[in-house]
């Protein structure tokens, strides 16, 4: 059964429900509200990422009848593109007679590759508007953008406050009954560092298997959130590397297993590989990878490790297109996370059983825990709220 990931679950849907940085909100919208092709035809919105910089744009364009034309990631920018595609918007209105509002989301990480006449594209996209335009960024201040801020009004949003999370978070929690003390929250506030996309995606994962959370899960499966930033690092590094050997030095540098790597890379491939050829030829050399793998795991091979390491060098190589790539925790790393943590909890469990009531190690798991987890349910039906 299709299950509704809570960062689209719980998105707000009216201006109310966004949380923080109301200021730099309303600046937005009062511009939005009274924009004139006389006064700046263009805004930047930037600051962290998971701070409302899109959804502010996409309530206020539904809140004010605008007609919302999104240039996403997925989308080509070339100087070509940009002008066929956005151009004729910011001279008309829609079909349905609406106003149009141009939205160019990520145009920091754009100009991350070689020059393909995009920052021209957009100053005459601004030159020409008769409708207003928004651009979202979470650095802004790149040399390649300064043509661009000039023509533009700059909007900072900040880092939410721990408090602000904190208070999404505990509603949500109560929304869905799950039953988890408020210092775990308080820890997923914390570890979010004002990120209210990745407190939401870590608290759906913490609670994915089960209505109580623990402490002990939490730390565990949260300390992994430095290493996450360090793979998408190393392997957008990768994908843009000048050969095989520099992406090859990159993708080792995250002293990941390459069964682990492959997870990240493979999860990944939606959002790397831009079309049909290239997917097949990045699955192709993935699927390589993973007969060697199997090959290392099965027969203890180990010197073939290194050509694992050179086919996802070469995969990610590839598979290389000119946008700017999001990447994402695959759902299989998260499962994995979830079931390590959880054992490594329950051996922790076992030791401190043993400590306690001075038993033998079987004692402790075919009788005492069963019997504790037994009680332990029971008590939770009693305490669970009751969903409305």
């Amino acid at each position: 059964m299709f299950r509704e990931i809570w960062t689209t679950k719980f998105k707000p849907k009216n201006w109310d429900e966004i949380v923080g940085n109301e200021k730099a909100r309303e600046e937005f919208l009062n511009w939005l509200k009274n924009w004139s092709p006389e006064r700046k035809k263009a805004a930047l919105i930037y600051g962290p990422a998971g701070v409302g910089k899109s959804l502010t744009v996409e309530v206020a364009a539904k809140m004010l009848g605008y007609n919302l034309i999104e240039l996403n990631a997925s989308d080509t920018r070339t100087k070509d593109v940009i002008l066929e595609k956005v151009l004729p918007a910011l001279r008309s209105r829609s079909i349905s007679g609406k106003p149009n509002l141009v939205f160019l989301d990520e145009v920091d990480g754009i100009y991350q590759r070689e020059d393909v006449g995009a920052v021209s594209a957009i100053k005459q996209l601004i030159d020409q508007a008769a409708s207003p335009i928004v651009m979202v960024a979470n650095d802004p201040w790149k040399p390649s953008l300064r043509e661009i801020r000039e023509k533009c009004l700059m909007i900072e949003f900040s880092r939410l406050r721990k408090d602000q999370v904190l208070k999404r978070l505990k509603k949500i929690v109560e929304e869905e009954g799950i039953l988890i003390k408020d210092e775990a929250l308080e820890a997923i506030a914390e570890r979010s560092q004002g990120d209210m996309r990745s407190a939401l995606t870590d608290l759906e994962a913490l609670t994915s298997e089960s209505e109580v959370v623990s402490n002990g899960t939490i730390q565990s499966l949260l300390g992994n959130r430095l290493r996450e930033e360090s793979i998408f690092e190393a392997i957008r590094h990768a994908i843009y590397a000048k050969n095989i050997n520099e992406a090859r030095i990159h993708l080792m540098s995250t002293n990941m297993n390459p069964d682990e790597l492959l997870d990240w890379i493979y999860g990944n491939f939606p959002n790397i590989a831009n079309d049909n050829e290239k997917a097949y030829e990045f699955l192709k050399v993935i699927a390589d990878a993973d007969f060697i793998l199997a090959i290392v795991q099965k027969k203890r091979m180990w010197l073939l490790i290194p050509y694992i390491y050179d086919l996802l060098a070469i995969a990610l190589m590839e598979s290389k297109k000119r946008e700017y790539i999001k990447l994402f925790r695959p759902n299989r790393v998260s499962e994995k996370w979830m079931r390590i943590s959880k054992q490594q909890e329950r051996i922790q469990k076992i030791k401190e059983l043993k400590q306690k009531y001075h038993e033998t190690t079987r004692t402790i798991v075919f009788e005492t825990l069963p019997l504790l987890n037994f009680i332990s349910e029971k008590k939770k039906d009693r305490l669970r709220p009751r969903r409305k």
